[in-house]
């Protein structure tokens, strides 16, 4: 049973020296990954890789604004993505740290933890919903009205697909969940009875952008 035992062993200088450099190989390998994880995780990667993902949207059924202020008078606007389809708006938020995020829909702010760090966020969802008085009123001044503008916060992580303790509908996603989300939302687009106008309501933001 045991005849083969001695053939894993190492037996000579060549043998430990082969050992010994693939070690170290694979550690500096290994903490090449995890710093060039740690320095994407931060809002501007999240951005950038959220940014990415929206772009996939068929032109035809959506058009999504990147990193843009709307002006409405003396109000300004900002959002990091500004969705526009059939079904209406979403404003998302990207954020870039944090695997485990704990907080209710009430709280003014969040809890953002990793194995090591502990981090408070404001509340990403009652930040972006706040805007949405400003931006329907100044939309109307475009003659868009009734307008449906739903929040979307998305967690991207690249160290760990976030898990979200929110409670039930608090519009967060991971980012790893996106590609299901857009599906929900462009079925979502397809059932609206009454479509929104998307190329006049591209119009009136751009308009607004250009105001900044």
């Amino acid at each position: 049973m045991f005849q083969n035992f001695q053939a894993w062993k190492l037996h000579t200088f060549e043998d430990y020296l082969t050992l010994i450099l693939v070690f170290v190989i694979g550690v500096v390998v290994f903490g090449f990954a995890i710093r060039r994880i740690y320095k994407r995780r931060n809002d501007a990667y999240a951005f950038k890789i959220v940014k990415k993902a929206l772009n996939k949207l068929p032109a035809k059924e959506a058009r999504v604004f990147h990193d843009i202020t709307l002006t409405f008078g003396d109000k300004q606007l900002h959002y990091d993505h500004l969705l526009v389809d059939a079904a209406g708006i979403v404003a998302i938020r990207s954020i870039g740290w944090g695997i485990r995020i704990y907080g209710q829909a009430d709280q003014p702010t969040w809890k953002a933890v990793d194995n090591k760090v502990e981090k408070m966020i404001d509340n990403p969802i009652a930040k972006l919903t706040e805007t949405f008085d400003t931006l329907r009123n100044g939309l109307s001044s475009y003659e868009i009205y009734g307008l449906t503008i739903d929040p979307l916060a998305i967690f991207a992580d690249p160290f760990s697909s976030p898990e979200l303790y929110l409670g039930r509908d608090s519009y967060c996603i991971p980012f790893d969940e996106l590609k299901k989300w857009k599906k929900q939302r462009r079925l979502r687009a397809e059932n609206k009875a009454q479509k929104l106008d998307i190329a006049k309501t591209v119009a009136a933001i751009e308009a607004a952008s250009k105001k900044a």
